[in-house]
């Protein structure tokens, strides 16, 4: 029973290792939280936008959530509003939304400072857009990660 329990710790610390990461650290990754809020208005670009950031995040050691509202408020700071009281309710170190147009906007808050990072994107054709999206999202996120 001893030499059993002794094989299975060894195995678990030599699994740990081998993949880079311990216990605690992947515990840790799990408590990192982004949010992204989805336009229920915009079905379409909120469904396009969640897959790339899906596919960015996928390696990141984070919890992406998608929290669909009926509607984006109109304006920035009932925007930024909502944001706060979202990170607050998922525990999110932060909360993107995008905004659909001639141009495509990345608003990106951050909860531990109070910033929020605003990016545009002018690619062609609908699905590199929100790639693009998605990449930028991706590098402010792995700023935040390493301590940025």
């Amino acid at each position: 029973m001893l030499r059993s329990a002794r094989a299975i710790v060894i195995t678990s610390v030599v699994a740990a290792w081998l993949s880079g990461t311990s216990a605690p650290a992947a515990a840790a990754a799990r408590k990192v939280v982004v949010v992204a809020l989805v336009d229920g208005a915009a079905p379409r670009a909120s469904r396009q936008l969640e897959r790339a950031l899906r596919a960015q995040f996928s390696d990141l050691a984070l919890t992406f959530r998608v929290e669909r509202v009926e509607r984006l408020p109109p304006r920035t700071p009932e925007r930024l509003r909502l944001a706060r009281a979202v990170a607050k309710r998922h525990g999110a170190i932060a909360v993107l939304w995008h905004d659909a147009g001639p141009q495509l906007y990345l608003y990106f808050a951050s909860s531990s400072a109070d910033r929020l990072l605003v990016r545009s994107v002018d690619a062609h054709g609908s699905t590199e857009r929100y790639e693009a999206l998605a990449l930028l999202a991706r590098g402010h996120l792995r700023t935040m990660l390493a301590g940025g």
